[in-house]
């Protein structure tokens, strides 16, 4: 009976008449006449089975590889076996100059513009941005401090990203939990980790993107990354490579939420709120200079072409192919 087997079909309409010829060679159907018969309808639901599984199989075999997925999540998981980790959102990056005229008036000891100030500015559509301080600036009295002429005006010059700052926290209860930063448009160059022992710990160790596993012991403060659906999971070390958490630690996320490219090209900004008791409207921006490096996430394109080539070279820039290689990796809007 297992002679006239044929298993080499896929398509649905060669499926049945496989089946319909196998049926054919036994003795209860030798003579049977499927059409329009209750067993055609039965060989029909076959078919279709047969030719479903074998769509998901194929399917299924091709997921596994590179070159032939197409799922994202399954592109960067394969990547991350080859220690590559995509690019995410980049924030549009722009400085300017911002000046306080305090001429005339009593001199203040320092002025600090703080992590975390807002500025917006206006896409052409007349939507708004914000772009926020990612570090402390101090302003620096350049004025004059004699004379008829004498004046008093501070100045810094101010770096700003595009986005908003977000914060998450979680706590250990165990080794192998996971934590996961579900909001898209994440910026990981402005993501800080920091951990505390306990829930009631007023002190916290800032731990550092270990991207390279040659500067990681077995007792480094390290988390890593990869990418999970829209937005990216952290990982931490086992006592081998990079430091185990303990369960009731506490960790703290900080990271920029951002709109990649859009904000590309912006060059005017206003301040959204008073610094250090002086009324925002006293504080001029000038010597702009227009927002830049936004970018969206990387393709699968992308990490397809990248992530082979990224572990061929194992963190090493030798040749001329490694030096492309790593530029596209850090700045993935250059073409």
């Amino acid at each position: 009976m297992t002679d006239n087997l044929n298993v080499n079909a896929l398509d649905f309409d060669e499926v049945k008449q496989e089946l319909i010829a196998f049926l054919n060679g036994t003795e209860e159907f030798k003579d049977y006449d499927f059409t329009g018969s209750a067993l055609n309808t039965l060989i029909d639901v076959c078919s279709y089975l047969i030719h479903y599984v074998g769509v998901q199989a194929n399917f299924a075999l091709r997921e596994s590889f590179l070159e032939s997925a197409q799922l994202r999540k399954n592109i960067t998981a394969i990547a991350k076996e080859l220690g590559y980790f995509p690019s995410q959102n980049k924030a549009a990056r722009a400085s300017f100059t911002i000046t306080l005229d305090l001429t005339g008036e009593s001199q203040p000891t320092d002025i600090t513009i703080p992590k975390g100030i807002t500025f917006v500015s206006t896409l052409q559509d007349g939507s708004s941005v914000a772009f926020n301080t990612f570090e402390d600036s101090p302003m620096v009295d350049t004025g004059l401090a004699a004379g008829e002429a004498a004046t008093e005006i501070w100045a810094a010059t101010i770096f700003v990203a595009q986005g908003t700052f977000a914060n998450k926290t979680w706590t250990v209860t165990g080794s192998d939990q996971k934590y996961f930063i579900e909001q898209a448009n994440v910026d990981t160059d402005f993501l800080t980790v920091a951990v505390r022992p306990t829930e009631a710990s007023t002190t916290q160790d800032i731990w550092f993107y270990g991207k390279t596993l040659t500067e990681v012991g077995p007792h480094t403060e390290a988390y890593f990354l990869s990418e999970y659906n829209e937005g990216i999971e952290l990982y931490f070390g086992n006592n081998v490579i990079g430091k185990q958490l303990s369960v009731g630690n506490v960790i703290e996320a900080e990271y920029l939420v951002t709109e990649g490219d859009t904000a590309n090209g912006l060059r005017e900004f206003s301040l959204t709120t008073d610094i250090a008791g002086y009324s925002r409207s006293d504080f001029v921006i000038s010597a702009v200079s227009p927002a830049t490096d936004g970018a969206g996430r990387e393709t699968e394109a992308s990490i397809k072409y990248l992530a082979p080539l990224s572990y061929q070279r194992q963190n090493r820039i030798v040749t001329i192919d490694d030096y492309k290689t790593a530029i596209l990796e850090q700045y993935n809007n250059v073409k």
